[in-house]
């Protein structure tokens, strides 16, 4: 009885270990090796570049996003601003005014989305902002 205890877990111990090391997991190496330095710092670099230009990217739209808020072109703000948020970044302030363009583009359940997202990302004004939309559904 022992021994055929022993030998189901060693077979589930193989099977764990060779499950967590296959051939999907490495990505282009013929053998099983760690990647060198160089290609560990060339991945590392590429990253970096991919995350610079996102940034880059997003700065630019919430440029645009801020410039259209400011004169009252919410559907720019709103084009602008979902263009920023795509590139992976997020600002608990533009999702505060994204909350307050659909409340004057009169459209309440995607208020209450941008503004719980901008209390989940820890903007202050948040709260209120939900606790006034309720008292502005309530009137309608």
């Amino acid at each position: 009885m022992k021994h055929i205890l022993i030998t189901i877990i060693c077979c589930t111990l193989y099977n764990v270990c060779s499950a967590q090391v296959n051939q999907y997991d490495r990505q282009s190496y013929g053998s099983f090796s760690l990647p060198s330095f160089n290609e560990m710092a060339m991945q590392a670099q590429m990253i970096a570049q991919a995350r610079s230009q996102a940034l880059k990217t997003y700065n630019y739209y919430l440029d645009l996003a801020e410039q259209a808020y400011a004169h009252f072109d919410y559907s720019a703000f709103l084009n602008n601003s979902s263009m920023a948020l795509s590139t992976g970044f997020y600002n608990a302030d533009l999702y505060l005014k994204r909350g307050k363009a659909f409340i004057v583009m009169n459209d309440f359940s995607a208020a209450k989305r941008e503004f719980r997202l901008a209390r989940k990302h820890g903007h202050p004004q948040a709260t209120t902002a939900l606790k006034e939309l309720r008292k502005q559904k309530k009137k309608k």
